[in-house]
């Protein structure tokens, strides 16, 4: 039985460990979705998925990032939508 790892095994879980660490944590992405759509407008042309410049920020249903503020109704038309973790509401 052995109880403690050998090089190769403790290497590869500290490169696993350095892997994961490059990676966004599941919170810090929600909030930098939140940001985007409360704070960012839209400007410019050929925006992807038929969207239209705009000069006010598109907003979000979960509220900004603390989780207030003016919300909008749906997912339409949000710049971060195909990225963002949270649920999402769409208008049929």
């Amino acid at each position: 039985m052995q109880y403690l790892l050998t090089e190769e095994e403790w290497g590869e879980i500290v490169e696993l460990r350095m892997r994961a660490a490059r990676f966004p944590t599941t919170e810090g992405l929600i909030n930098v979705c939140r940001h985007v759509a409360t704070q960012m407008a839209e400007v410019g042309r050929n925006l992807p998925n038929g969207r239209k410049p705009s000069d006010m920020p598109h907003l979000c249903i979960h509220g900004d990032i603390y989780g207030e503020g003016p919300k909008a109704l749906y997912c339409n038309g949000c710049p971060v939508a195909g990225i963002c973790p949270q649920p999402k509401e769409y208008s049929k």
